[in-house]
């Protein structure tokens, strides 16, 4: 999947960017950019794209996205819908290693924080008590200005840096992909999918709309994802069946109708896969 190159505009009298950011629905495509990025989500769900990870994520999620990670926050579909009541509350901090002065080997105090810099390539979610004391700082900084400002971009990277409970979220050997000209016809392939994984998808269909024919695309698609196409379609509609069996009362069988599936066995199998537990035993852990 070939990421749209972003560039972070700071202003003049900072050296890192913080901002909360509130709207219908998230808005950047996939993209990467050479910033760092750590994102507390305060309200949204979704599906989250970073590297070759596909996964839900929901309100209370903190993540740290390495400098050049691919990476696309991808609401649910009911976001888009006119008239829509729901909406995105997130804080994002996006700041360069080098600005920051994080790359200093001759410190032994940046040890830890030079550590979790090398994580971050991959991307990391971050779990435990951290995480709340993290989201807090992150909101008192966006008050802050000055030197002030810089200690507590400092003190939350050294309280990320001591936790040990994470989860690494793209492959260790994901290579991320850099021509940027290749983003849009990306971000017309997911817009498809998100749009129509309830439905049977052809791939020869989905090659035709970004003017590929059918092999060629599925070799493109593996190539810079990582996945197959039929893999990812499934990771789209897995993910929105855990959404399902945690927010509504819909059986197992509506369920799997509903995202997509025509079969209950390949159903149980792709979710125990993905899930390693059962769509019964998602339901009831998550209640």
């Amino acid at each position: 999947m070939k990421p749209k190159f972003i560039k972070i505009v700071n202003n003049p009298d900072t050296s890192f960017h913080v901002a909360r950011f509130t709207d219908k629905h998230f808005v950047v495509p996939w993209h990467f950019h050479p910033e760092l990025e750590l994102n507390y989500i305060i309200k949204s769900t979704g599906t989250r794209f970073v590297g070759d990870n596909i996964d839900r994520f929901s309100p209370g999620e903190l993540t740290l996205v390495g400098s050049g990670l691919p990476h696309l926050w991808k609401n649910d579909s009911d976001y888009y819908l006119p008239g829509s009541k729901k909406s995105v509350d997130a804080i994002v901090i996006r700041f360069s290693s080098e600005n920051m002065g994080l790359n200093r080997t001759d410190m032994p105090e940046m040890e830890d924080v030079l550590k979790l810099l090398q994580l971050a390539k991959r991307g990391m979610i971050i779990h435990g008590p951290v995480k709340d004391a993290v989201a807090h700082r992150m909101t008192s900084l966006l008050l802050e200005s000055g030197l002030q400002r810089y200690i507590s971009l400092l003190t939350i990277l050294d309280l990320i840096s001591h936790n040990r409970n994470y989860g690494l979220l793209s492959s260790e050997g994901f290579m991320p992909g850099t021509r940027a000209e290749d983003a849009q016809r990306i971000n017309v392939v997911c817009d498809y999918i998100f749009k129509n994984f309830r439905n049977d998808i052809a791939l020869k269909k989905v090659a035709d709309i970004v003017f590929m024919n059918a092999s060629s695309f599925s070799r493109y698609f593996k190539q810079h994802t990582g996945k197959s196409f039929s893999d990812f379609i499934i990771e789209i509609r897995i993910g929105n069946a855990c959404k399902m069996l945690i927010e509504t009362e819909e059986s197992i069988t509506g369920i799997l109708y509903e995202c997509g599936f025509r079969n209950q066995s390949n159903f149980n199998s792709f979710f125990k896969k993905k899930a390693m537990m059962t769509p019964l035993e998602y339901r009831r852990k998550h209640r």
